[in-house]
């Protein structure tokens, strides 16, 4: 699914997701935030740990807030982004960093 996004210098991007209609939470790569040069928007999380359907689990250490479009209406959505740990999330998102949303 495509969604457009802002980098830190405010121009658009376009980025593709996976969507995850049973997802609780949004997942999204180092690789990506990078790419949008949003480092700095990165927040500190206390690495509670998320439990997946069938029982393994990862920490919660950073998080972000992200803005984009989506759908055929261009609808404007704000979500937030847990990153975990880039050695767990190579595994979790798909090599072209896209994220997993609700």
């Amino acid at each position: 699914m495509p969604l457009i996004a802002s980098k830190q210098d405010g121009m658009k991007v376009t980025l593709w997701a996976k969507m995850d209609t049973g997802a609780d939470k949004n997942l999204i790569s180092y690789s990506l935030i990078a790419k949008l040069g949003r480092n700095s928007d990165v927040k500190e999380h206390d690495g509670v740990l998320f439990q997946e359907v069938h029982g393994e689990t990862f920490p919660r250490t950073h998080s972000i807030e992200l803005g984009f479009f989506a759908g055929l209406s261009d609808q404007h959505f704000s979500e937030t982004f847990y990153i975990i740990d880039p050695k767990v999330a190579s595994d979790k998102t798909d090599p072209t960093g896209n994220a997993s949303i609700q």
